[in-house]
């Protein structure tokens, strides 16, 4: 009875331990299809096989999915897959991950659907006294205010974050949102000087290649 238990211990252990490696396996093959490859028929084909369908719930392979069309800018898609995940039940990390995600993604659209967003963020969380929870609804709260609703009373509290000793992809992020404040404050040389320095911190090419197309058109983009 003894070495029936260890020996059944022991195959649950070796399954659980292919299952991650079979799954970081195919995270990595999605990865390699869907951004260096750029194979999005191969990707999708993938994403939807049986052997993923066994390794990952449907939400993971949706958020994957998400991220994926985000990353391509298919607007059509990213609306179709954010009505399907705000109406359905997720754990706690995966209700972040997909808000903070979506909210970013309309607000820079300057979208209104980032408000509504916001507001089942919130009440989805509700009184979540969890610190990395608050911060991440505070840093939505700022990203629709800023994008959203154009508050200018954010400029301060931009200036003291750009000037403060942060990550450089950090700073470029507040960079960028302190000179759309610039801009609606009417303070276009401070917007583009803003802008220049976003440039200079960010290590993404996509960013680089989107604030040179904003600096290009004169900031009228943002």
């Amino acid at each position: 009875m003894k070495l029936t238990v260890i020996i059944l211990l022991i195959m649950i252990i070796l399954t659980v331990v292919y299952s991650k490696y079979s799954q970081n396996k195919l995270l990595k093959e999605l990865y390699r299809l869907a951004y260096l490859d750029d194979d999005e028929e191969g990707f999708i084909l993938m994403l939807s096989s049986i052997e993923s369908q066994m390794l990952m719930s449907d939400i993971s392979r949706k958020m994957i999915e998400l991220n994926y069309w985000i990353s391509k800018d298919n607007h059509a898609e990213v609306v179709n897959i954010t009505n399907t995940l705000r109406n359905k039940k997720m754990n706690k990390d995966n209700t972040l991950s997909f808000y903070s995600l979506v909210i970013g993604y309309f607000a820079d659209k300057h979208n209104c659907v980032a408000a509504d967003l916001l507001d089942e963020l919130k009440a989805k969380v509700g009184d979540e006294k969890d610190l990395k929870t608050k911060m991440l609804v505070n840093d939505c709260e700022m990203v629709v205010d800023i994008y959203i609703n154009h508050n200018t009373k954010y400029i301060k509290e931009l200036e003291k974050y750009v000037n403060s000793e942060i990550d450089g992809n950090a700073k470029s992020i507040y960079q960028y949102r302190l000179a759309i404040l610039y801009k609606y404050n009417n303070e276009i040389d401070k917007c583009v000087m803003t802008l220049k320095q976003a440039l200079n911190n960010t290590s993404s090419e996509k960013s680089k290649n989107k604030i040179e197309n904003i600096l290009e058109k004169g900031c009228t983009e943002l």
